[in-house]
């Protein structure tokens, strides 16, 4: 598989610093974990490759919810890696293997945009999976929602449903879903666009969200509630496609 990008330092202080600050309780890993939770099996045991995985939350909501599931996982920032395989074990990394047959699931959750070349990414990973294995994609959504935060995360686009259709279109894949998630925060981030527009000061990106505990709690139960009505959603902050490997 080619490398991804170099990951930003910044993204990597911005994972470690939202990691002690929040954890998984934080609203948006909850609900992000929601969508692609629907989307696995009930029962019996499969495997998950998280490809960028950066604190391993996806590890940690599969070993409550798929306890009979096996965990597996890529990331490209050496400090995050090591931590991984501290909690994982290092028979978990599955940097530079060659095929994930033993898996039937890959998932990347706000990874994409941070790779150039996504479509030569993605017809790598196609070339680790087997007939029928699905692909989870997260992103951030709507391009008129780019700011100077996307510039400081390092994304190199936000993508449409359109977009994942072009993408995928010379790719061995079809798309099973695709729908956009976090309606209820277009108003915020459509403020932070036009901030951005005008030059305006947006705070420190590595600075983890301060928001109360009640008021995570209170977008957690939004996002429950979203996430199940996402297919009638026209627009949000966030896309999830699910791609079949043909």
């Amino acid at each position: 598989m080619q490398s991804a990008n170099p990951l930003n330092p910044q993204m990597a202080e911005h994972i470690e610093l939202q990691t002690e600050t929040w954890g998984p309780d934080f609203f948006w890993h909850q609900v992000r974990w929601m969508a692609v939770n629907d989307h696995l099996p009930s029962d019996g045991s499969f495997g998950l490759v998280d490809v960028g995985a950066g604190a391993g939350f996806a590890g940690q909501f599969l070993s409550v919810d798929h306890p009979a599931a096996n965990y597996s996982f890529i990331e490209p920032a050496a400090e995050l890696e090591a931590k991984l395989e501290q909690r994982w074990g290092t028979e978990a990394n599955r940097k530079g293997a060659t095929s994930f047959d033993d898996s039937h699931f890959v998932c990347m959750l706000d990874v994409l945009e941070h790779i150039d070349d996504d479509q030569g990414f993605l017809d790598d990973l196609a070339k680790k999976m087997a007939r029928g294995d699905r692909l989870i994609i997260l992103v951030p959504a709507l391009q008129s929602l780019w700011s100077q935060w996307d510039v400081s995360g390092g994304h190199f686009r936000r993508y449409d449903k359109a977009m994942i259709e072009a993408l995928v279109t010379a790719l061995p894949f079809e798309i099973e879903e695709q729908a956009y998630l976090f309606p209820e925060m277009l108003p915020a981030a459509w403020l932070r666009s036009w901030r951005s527009s005008r030059g305006k000061h947006l705070g420190d990106f590595n600075s983890p969200p301060s928001i109360p505990p009640w008021a995570n709690k209170a977008l957690t139960g939004l996002g429950a509630v979203t996430v199940r009505l996402r297919r009638a959603v026209p627009r949000g902050t966030s896309l999830i496609a699910v791609l079949k490997r043909t």
